[in-house]
């Protein structure tokens, strides 16, 4: 199933840059857990395409003043999970991302389908390296 691209809305936590949701869902990541920084309108062309979403659907972005980030959870065996990207904050060296995943329980009941769940982003540009923090939630 194609991904489901979101109304851009931009959301801010207090210390935190204002971020832009372009796109989340449960189908569409790689079957591999990753993380994705992107810079240049070649790299979000090829970040769309591999979604399996209608280029036409793709968001106008500035790389000169935005970056777009992106995790995946790789394929899971059910549903029940999922990901976001909570929070980008600047930092000496560059920047960290907050990133929350969302796990099912144990007796959680879930879909018997495979999944790979996704959160792809925009942000102001941040000059530097980032680092990708990891929270696991309960479903």
């Amino acid at each position: 199933m194609p991904a489901s691209p979101s109304t851009p809305s931009p959301t801010m936590a207090a210390g935190s840059l204002p971020i832009v949701n372009i796109a989340s869902g449960t189908q569409g990541g790689p079957d591999e857990a990753g993380t994705r920084v992107i810079r240049t309108e070649f790299e979000f062309r090829q970040l769309w395409s591999s979604i399996g979403a209608p280029p036409t659907a793709r968001p106008a972005v500035d790389f000169s003043t935005t970056m777009v980030l992106a995790v995946f959870m790789g394929r899971k065996s059910t549903g029940g999970y999922g990901v976001r990207i909570d929070r980008v904050v600047p930092t000496e060296s560059g920047g960290a991302v907050f990133v929350s995943e969302k796990v099912p329980g144990p007796g959680d009941t879930v879909t018997q389908a495979l999944t790979s769940p996704f959160h792809i982003i925009s942000c102001p540009v941040i000059s530097g390296s980032l680092e990708f923090i990891f929270f696991q939630t309960k479903k």
